[in-house]
C-alpha cells in the first residue's frame, strides 16, 4: 500500500514538473519571439515580417492588398503609425496563439504527450525561435484561427469556434496560401466529433470557410502581380516608414511564378535536399510517436499524410521550405 502511494506521488510530481516545463518553454518562446518583433520595430520594420502585412491597394487591387489597406486605414483613424499598429497586432496574435495552443496541449491527460507536441523542430514555438525571420508571418493569423476553432470544437464553445472562423477568414484575405489550411478544419471536425456534437455549427462553419476561401483565392488569382509597386511603397513612406520596408514582400509583387521557380531550382542540390528530408523526419517524429501511442493509428497516419498534400504546391514556387514544413506540422 505504501509503495502504491509513493508511486502515485512520484507520478504526480513528474506530471507537475512536465506541466511546469511546458508552460516555461512556451512562455520563453513567446517572450523571445515578441522581443524580436520589438527589435524589428526599432529597426524601422522588416521588409518580410512587417512589409508583407502592409501591402496595400494604393497601386490598384492586388493580392493581400485589402488586408494592408485595412491596417493603414485603422492606424490613420487611431492616429497611430501603420508599422506600430502592425506590431501591436502581431504581438497580440502571438499571445493569443501561444495561450490557446497551451490550453489545447496541457488539456491532454498524459503530460508527456503535451511536451512532445511542442518539441517538434517545425512547430511554431520552436521554429520561430530557431528562425526569427520566419516568425510572425501571415500564418500567425491562421494559427490563431485554427487554435481557437479547435478549442471551440473540443469544448463545444461556439463563441471561440466562430471567433476562430472569422480570424481564419481574415488570414485568407491577407495571404492567398492560407486557403491551403481548409482541410485542417475538416480534420478538426472529424477528430473532435464536432459533426456529432453540433451538426449545425459544423456544417455552417465549414460552409463559410470554404465559400470565403474560394472568394479569396479567386481575388488573388485575378490580381496576382503589379508592374510598379511604387504607390504601395509611397503609401508607407508618407507615413514615416523607411523605404527599406519595400525591399521584400512588396517588391516580390512585381515577380511572376517563373521567378519563384528559378529561385527554388537555384538552391536545389543533393546536400540541400538531404538536409531537408532529415529535418522533415525530425519534425514528424514526435507526431508519429503520438500516433503510435493512440488507439487510432491508421486514422492518425492517414491524417498525417493527407494534411501534407495541400502544401505541396508551395515548394516549387517559394524557397521558404521550413515554413511550408511548419504548416504541415501545425495542422497535424
Amino acid at each position: 500500500m505504501m509503495r502504491e502511494e509513493v508511486r502515485t506521488a512520484d507520478t504526480s510530481a513528474r506530471s507537475l514538473l512536465l506541466k511546469y516545463a511546458t508552460d516555461g518553454f512556451l512562455f520563453l518562446s513567446f517572450l523571445y519571439v515578441s522581443l524580436r518583433v520589438l527589435f524589428d520595430y526599432r529597426a524601422g520594420g522588416n521588409s518580410w515580417k512587417q512589409g508583407d502585412w502592409l501591402i496595400n491597394n494604393a497601386a490598384g487591387p492586388i493580392r493581400r492588398g485589402p488586408f494592408g489597406s485595412a491596417i493603414i486605414s485603422i492606424s490613420d483613424w487611431l492616429n497611430l503609425g501603420p508599422l506600430a499598429f502592425a506590431i501591436i497586432i502581431q504581438i497580440s496574435l502571438l499571445a493569443l496563439t501561444f495561450a490557446t495552443f497551451r490550453i489545447l496541449a496541457t488539456s491532454i491527460r498524459n503530460p508527456k504527450i503535451s511536451i512532445i507536441l511542442i518539441i517538434s523542430p517545425a512547430i511554431f514555438a520552436v521554429f520561430w525561435v530557431a528562425d526569427p525571420q520566419g516568425s510572425v508571418r501571415k500564418e500567425l493569423i491562421t494559427f490563431a484561427g485554427i487554435s481557437l476553432y479547435a478549442l471551440g470544437a473540443v469544448r463545444a464553445n461556439w463563441v471561440l469556434l466562430w471567433l476562430g472562423v472569422v480570424t481564419f477568414l481574415v488570414s485568407t484575405l491577407s495571404h492567398e496560401a492560407m486557403i491551403l489550411f481548409v482541410p485542417t478544419f475538416f480534420a478538426i471536425i472529424l477528430f473532435s466529433g464536432l459533426h456529432k456534437t453540433s451538426a449545425t455549427h459544423s456544417m455552417a462553419s465549414i460552409a463559410v470557410i470554404v465559400s470565403f476561401s474560394i472568394f479569396a483565392f479567386l481575388f488573388a488569382m485575378r490580381h496576382t502581380r503589379l508592374d510598379d509597386t511604387y504607390p504601395i511603397c509611397a503609401m508607407l513612406t508618407e507615413r514615416g516608414i523607411v523605404e527599406e520596408i519595400c525591399g521584400g514582400a512588396i517588391s516580390w509583387l512585381s515577380y511572376d511564378t517563373a521567378h519563384g521557380f528559378e529561385a527554388v531550382s537555384s538552391r536545389l542540390g543533393l546536400v540541400n535536399l538531404g538536409g531537408f528530408l532529415i529535418a522533415y523526419f525530425a519534425a514528424l517524429a514526435p507526431l508519429v510517436y503520438i500516433i503510435w501511442l493512440s488507439e487510432k493509428r491508421k486514422q492518425g497516419v492517414m491524417a498525417l499524410i493527407l494534411l501534407a498534400l495541400p502544401f505541396f504546391p508551395l515548394y516549387p514556387v517559394a524557397v521558404d521550405l521550413g515554413r511550408w514544413m511548419s504548416f504541415h506540422v501545425f495542422s497535424a
